[in-house]
């Protein structure tokens, strides 16, 4: 599941980069009223663009306060319930700032590609005049810049910029335009600058983070590989492990503290076994530390409810210190708000968090698959 909702969160933002790319590259296509694309514009979108993103991606390790668009994507509040919750297991993983990247390089590599088609689909449809207009700049300034544009692909002659050409194809209100001008030439210039420095690029950042991934993957196998049967499934009886109890259900009057959010729809079923709460609050990320306070100093017994596939975080530790009750861990299918039995993995987890706790009672409730 939890692939399956962070790969359609990849799939959806992909598709969508995509359709922007193609959008883009087709607008400026269109021209003005005379079909004239201006030269300057595509060379912001192909180049400049792809340029300053990549530029981005390497600083961003040195700035202080990381900002990742596709983190922020990924982050939208747009997304099923279900798909968030599947995430929230994902971010946690070791590999979870190398799944960021991949997808941002991903999403970047769909972006250059929409573009470049676009472009050979206008290119093949329709009578490009390419031109360029600029009060500032002249011919003489602009033509150092697209030589240093084509270094990369110099042994291409059909595709280096023109100092004639450029001199051409100004668009001006002042001089009308010559006849015999090749303004389509542009078109090999524009197509290997989309190639070079938008999907080239792409295409190998998104293969190194592949790379990486795979190694880190074979890497966990290895080591759960050689990791010895005792330490992988650890006896409930090891003195390093609180036991799991299972109270009598449904509980004497009590209050709930949420501490991840949960479905409505399954706050139903779940009071039906443990009883309905006197009060129920909403702590954690989603909740308030008001709330948190006041269901601590309840004189009723407090059950806190935690996702159980959420690694128990210091923020849960500090307040369970100030009060004692029980810690319920659950899982559940947020998409079909269905229970979901806790692994073993899981249940250790907060068993080793618990021991030091010795004022908090780690339970389950079986009743509810």
């Amino acid at each position: 599941m939890q692939t399956s909702a962070y790969a359609r969160i990849s799939y959806l933002l992909s598709g969508t980069v995509f359709l922007l790319g193609a959008f883009s590259t087709f607008s400026i296509m269109a021209g003005d009223a005379l079909g004239r694309v201006n030269l300057l514009y595509l060379l912001l979108l192909f180049v400049a663009w792809p340029v300053c993103a990549m530029l981005l991606l390497f600083l961003s390790p040195l700035l202080k306060q990381r900002a990742s668009l596709t983190l922020q994507l990924i982050n939208l509040p747009l997304w099923p319930p279900g798909w968030q919750q599947r995430l929230l297991q994902r971010k946690h993983q070791d590999d979870w700032s190398l799944q960021v990247f991949y997808l941002a390089q991903k999403l970047a590599l769909s972006f250059s590609i929409a573009c470049s088609l676009a472009l050979i689909f206008s290119l093949l449809f329709s009578d490009i005049h390419f031109v360029w207009r600029s009060t500032l700049l002249s011919a003489e300034q602009i033509f150092p810049v697209l030589k240093s544009i084509a270094l990369p692909w110099w042994f291409l002659e059909a595709a280096q910029p023109l100092q004639s050409l450029l001199e051409q194809t100004r668009d001006s209100r002042l001089v009308a335009p010559a006849e015999d001008v090749a303004y389509g030439a542009w078109w090999p210039f524009l197509l290997m600058a989309q190639l070079c420095y938008g999907v080239v690029p792409r295409l190998v950042s998104l293969g190194w983070a592949r790379f990486q991934l795979q190694r880190m993957h074979n890497q966990a196998q290895i080591q759960s590989d050689t990791t010895p049967a005792s330490l992988k499934n650890p006896s409930p009886q090891a003195p390093q492990l609180t036991p799991v109890t299972t109270p009598d259900l449904p509980l004497p009057a009590y209050n709930l503290l949420y501490w991840n959010v949960m479905p409505a729809a399954l706050q139903a079923s779940l009071y039906e076994v443990l009883g309905t709460p006197a009060q129920a609050f909403q702590g954690g990320a989603g909740g308030s530390l008001e709330a948190e306070q006041q269901a601590l100093s309840s004189q009723e017994p407090l059950v806190i409810i935690t996702a159980a596939w959420e690694p128990p975080m210091g923020e849960l530790a500090d307040l369970l210190q100030q009060g004692k009750g029980y810690l319920l861990p659950l899982d559940w299918n947020s998409e079909t708000a269905t229970w979901l039995p806790v692994s073993d993995h899981y249940l250790d987890e907060w068993r080793r968090f618990c021991k030091p706790l010795s004022q908090w009672q780690l339970i389950r409730a079986e009743g509810l698959l």
